[in-house]
């Protein structure tokens, strides 16, 4: 049985902490979106939105193709939420053609410590988190934050329980 857990939420809301950790736990590997999207960066001059964006599609396209090579794999992404005209955030539309089960890891943040989270948190200049006024933040984040959980799979609260009840969970559901 193939098997995807998936990382959802606000971003800065803790998923690249929480799916490395299970990762580990679980022994199977992980894929991050964005170290393919900043291995692009790396070779790509990224100065407006439009750059970024397009760089960031195609990353969406490395991250899949990556990612149904593996049977057990740890997803990490903003996946793109269930709120209306949202064209950011990964495609999740894929992962059920090619996984015989998704679990979905949802770490619950409100919106307004989401920005904050990420307004302190440092990434990859082309990232062009710089742009981005506070106020704008935060409006997008109480935009997004209705959009989460996905709904895809089997859905976990991450807030119910520690990194090795969560692994502890997964293996259960996985037999």
């Amino acid at each position: 049985m193939s098997v995807a857990v998936i990382l959802s939420g606000l971003p800065a809301s803790g998923k690249t902490t929480l799916g490395l950790r299970l990762a580990q736990l679980l022994g199977w590997p992980h894929l991050d979106k964005d170290d393919f999207l900043e291995a692009l960066f790396d070779s790509h001059t990224v100065s407006r939105r439009e750059d970024r964006n397009l760089l960031s599609r195609q990353s969406d396209v490395a991250f899949r193709l990556n990612a149904i090579l593996h049977r057990r794999v740890v997803l990490i992404s903003h996946w793109r939420p269930n709120v209306p005209d949202e064209p950011g955030g990964t495609p999740t539309d894929w992962l059920s053609d090619h996984f015989d089960l998704l679990i979905e890891v949802h770490c619950p943040c409100g919106p307004d410590v989401a920005a904050q989270n990420f307004e302190t948190r440092k990434r990859h200049a082309s990232h062009l988190d710089a742009l981005q006024t506070p106020d704008a933040l935060r409006q997008r984040m109480h935009h997004l934050a209705p959009g989460y959980p996905l709904g895809i799979g089997t859905t976990i609260d991450s807030s119910c329980g520690g990194p090795d009840q969560i692994a502890a969970t997964i293996r259960a559901m996985v037999g």
